[in-house]
């Protein structure tokens, strides 16, 4: 007997006393915190047999015990009427809170004066879209609550009225501690359970005994759906309204079909003038980016070698590149017509390749290029016991410049060179394998493919293979120096260009240009019917990019 005394009495004297396994001090705290509502509340509100009524019931008596989560709960349940929960993860979300804002201003005075005051007050009182402030919230909603308030019809209905907006306000009032009162229900609110549907899921269904402004909150909630571009919600949700109201009272919803009819349709508009504009810029941004390579091979040609052929095939290619980007930029149509009439003449798959080679080399030579390559240098240099073979990219560019400047000028000495010596594509092949990388070309000994040098064909094949080289050489990083592979192939009525090669992602996160590259063969791809798919960074990069064949191929 004595034991058990000593350890009840142990028991009782400890800081918190447990019975039955309840902690009675913790049960306690959470009954005057209003926790224990709080959480019984959210059980009823939106379980799956959800108990409105009563959830109303405990969400208010948590709140007034100062229980910050229910408080939470019913300023971001209100705020949710007009923006609903599908939005509140989109990225312009402030957007909407400061239109709501601007909406409710509007709206101060008026008919619709109650509801525009009652959700500025309950932003004033969630801090969203404005400074939180709680004076300034109890004095928006006490605003509101003298209303005026309107029937189905938008008519002004009795401040005494039952069921109306009141209620809805009330809550908010009593629960900061104003137990604003009418005469009809004593502080009591009429239909809680109307109230918490409208507070779970919004104005989504029809409330034969809640009188508020249910056009006020259409209109606003409409206009909220259209800030975010969510067009299809708006009209979604306006369909459920029509469907779950009284015919008389459609005449006054009916006109936002039109206006959502309308807007829908200025923002298509708006968009094709956007995507023309965008469109008009990438071209531009193309057309100097495809014009640095010939102009390189210029500037080189000038400054050393002086060949006449060098000059008057890059002043051909950039001929060429200007009839394509003029009608890249005006006539999609007709530059589909001209790709089908240009299937004869000197020009093929080899030839193309070859110039293109040559003007990508003779630019990422270049001095003003060498940072674009420099892992080529680096690797060379490592290879030849030319420095370390412990040399990180950051030692090599910070110690090594000299070093990386004459591999630079020899590089591009040599290869101009082979090219005043009219040296083959198997020796220029062979050069480049020496000093960067392996170049398999598959499948372009084709002779059912032939177009007008310079024309209209090979300046297209000119962009799309200017842009696969210069990313090879840019990003291609291989320990086991695995081949480049360039192949051409016949696929489901198609002639696909396919380049693969192997890169690291780490090389590939560098910033080596612009970024538009793809953006470039994205917008090209348009122009001829057709779409490019950016494809995923891998260390297997691959991309490519298709024509019809009716485009390359004569009958």
């Amino acid at each position: 007997m004595k034991n058990s005394q000593e350890k009840f009495n142990k028991n009782t004297s400890s800081e918190s006393i447990n019975v039955f396994g309840i902690d009675l001090d913790k049960f306690k705290k959470e009954l005057e915190d209003g926790s224990l509502e709080y959480e019984l509340a959210i059980k009823e509100l939106l379980g799956n047999e959800s108990d409105y009524e009563s959830g109303m019931e405990h969400i208010i008596k948590s709140a007034k015990k100062g229980n910050q989560d229910a408080l939470n709960w019913l300023v971001n349940a209100g705020v949710r009427i007009v923006i609903p929960e599908v939005l509140w993860d989109k990225k312009n979300i402030q957007n909407c809170m400061n239109y709501v804002l601007r909406f409710c201003r509007e709206h101060d005075a008026g008919p619709h004066a109650a509801m525009a005051r009652f959700f500025r007050g309950l932003m004033c009182l969630s801090g969203q879209g404005v400074a939180k402030n709680e004076e300034l919230a109890i004095h928006f909603l006490k605003q509101a609550a003298e209303g005026p308030f309107l029937d189905e019809l938008g008519n002004d209905i009795d401040i005494s009225s039952e069921h109306n907006g009141r209620d809805l306000i009330n809550i908010y009032l009593d629960v900061l501690s104003e137990n604003v009162t009418t005469d009809n229900n004593d502080g009591e609110y009429w239909n809680l359970k109307d109230l918490g549907k409208l507070l779970c899921n919004g104005l989504n269904l029809y409330w034969p005994f809640l009188y508020i402004d249910k056009y006020f909150i259409l209109s606003l909630r409409l206009n909220v759906f259209l800030q975010s571009q969510e067009y299809s919600l708006a009209e979604e949700y306006l369909e459920s309204v029509l469907k779950n109201i009284r015919d008389y009272e459609k005449i006054l919803y009916e006109p936002f079909r039109e206006v959502l009819f309308q807007q829908v349709k200025l923002e298509k508009a708006n968009q094709e003038l956007k995507a023309k504009e965008s469109e008009l810029e990438e071209t531009m941004a193309m057309f100097a980016h495809k014009f640095r390579s010939p102009l390189d091979a210029i500037i080189y040609n000038t400054e050393h070698e002086h060949q006449e052929k060098l000059y008057r095939q890059a002043a051909q290619t950039m001929r060429g590149l200007l009839d394509i980007f003029s009608l890249v930029a005006t006539d999609a149509d007709k530059l589909q017509d001209r790709l089908k009439q240009d299937c004869r003449g000197n020009g093929n798959l080899i030839s193309a390749f070859g110039k293109v080679l040559d003007m990508v080399l003779l630019h990422l030579l270049s001095a003003s290029a060498k940072g674009l390559i420099r892992q080529h240098y680096l690797r060379y240099a490592k290879a030849q016991g030319l420095c370390d073979k412990e040399t990180s990219s950051k030692q090599w560019y910070e110690d090594c410049r000299e070093l990386e400047q004459k591999l630079q000028q020899d590089w591009e000495q040599s290869y101009a060179q082979l090219l005043s010596q009219s040296a083959t594509l198997a020796q220029r092949l062979a050069w480049l394998e020496s000093r960067f990388f392996k170049l398999e070309l598959l499948g372009f000994e084709r002779d059912d493919i032939q177009f007008d040098e310079y024309g209209i064909t090979e300046s297209l094949l000119t962009i799309v293979l200017n842009e696969f080289l210069v990313n090879v050489f840019k990003y291609y990083a291989s320990s086991e120096k695995e081949s480049v592979v360039l192949e051409w192939v016949s696929r489901d009525g198609h002639q696909v260009l396919t380049c693969r090669n192997p890169s690291t992602r780490h090389e590939r996160t560098r910033i080596k240009g612009s970024g538009k590259g793809h953006v470039f063969l994205s917008a090209l791809a348009r122009k001829i019917g057709r779409e490019f798919i950016k494809p995923n960074p891998a260390d297997d990069f691959v991309v490519e990019f298709s024509l019809a064949d009716e485009l390359l191929i004569s009958n």
